[in-house]
């Protein structure tokens, strides 16, 4: 028993150990409640053998100030590193979804658009021809800090009187507060009179809101007299 771990420790020392190394980071899924740091992490097998990565454990900070941990389980199984494999190696992702509200919480200085700094680190393990090894990993990065736009009461205007009732424009201004533009894919409204709603729907096109500027949103409404004495 003796002679194998001393020859265990003694094969570890000659043999390297799985490479880590950061294969991409991004920022996926942007909203205006959150988004998702995804880094992808490579890693690359040193031994003729297949080799299983049972768990991975990570860390994420930001602004110096700890966020959130995990531990991700049953990974891959690097291939092995022959003659016969020329790329003994495997991508493993850690997605880790912010929401905004939580970030604004742990770093109350961050202000809307600016860059918050994060660090993502932690180690993975490796199960070894020589035993189970950790091998750490670090990153460093930045996000942008989101914040909702602001909507001011709409102008309503009218565009024609009927026998029937009237069709009205309402015109809605949007404010984006950050130094990032956006698409609004949606945007659905309700005109309530008295309590009761007469009118509903959604504006059918795409509406782009550029850094630190404005958008008005038109909608057209057509309200009957009947709608109006309901309420």
């Amino acid at each position: 028993g003796g002679v194998l771990v001393a020859s265990c420790a003694l094969l570890s020392k000659h043999i390297r150990q799985p490479e880590v190394k950061l294969h991409k980071a991004s920022i996926e899924r942007v909203s205006f409640e959150g988004l998702t740091v995804m880094t992808d992490l490579k890693i690359t097998n040193s031994y003729p053998v297949k080799v299983p990565i049972p768990k991975l454990q990570y860390a994420l900070s930001i602004a110096d100030r700890d966020f959130v941990a995990g531990t991700l389980e049953k990974l891959v199984t690097l291939p092995p590193a022959n003659a016969d494999n020329l790329d003994p190696s495997a991508v493993v992702s850690i997605p880790v979804a912010l929401k905004f509200a939580d970030v604004y919480k742990l770093a109350k200085s961050l202000e809307a658009g600016a860059d918050a700094p994060y660090e993502i680190k932690g180690a993975i393990f490796v199960d070894t021809p020589v035993g189970m090894l950790d091998v750490p990993f670090a990153h460093k990065g930045k996000f942008p800090v989101i914040k909702l736009p602001t909507l001011q009461m709409p102008e309503v205007s009218v565009k024609a009187i009927t026998l029937s009732g009237a069709q009205l424009e309402l015109a809605f201004k949007l404010h984006n507060p950050n130094k990032q533009s956006f698409g609004l894919e949606r945007f659905a409204y309700q005109l309530v009179l008295g309590g009761t709603q007469v009118a509903a729907g959604q504006l059918s096109e795409k509406l782009s809101l550029p850094s630190g500027g404005d958008s008005i949103a038109r909608i057209g409404v057509d309200l009957g007299y009947a709608d109006v004495g309901r309420a």
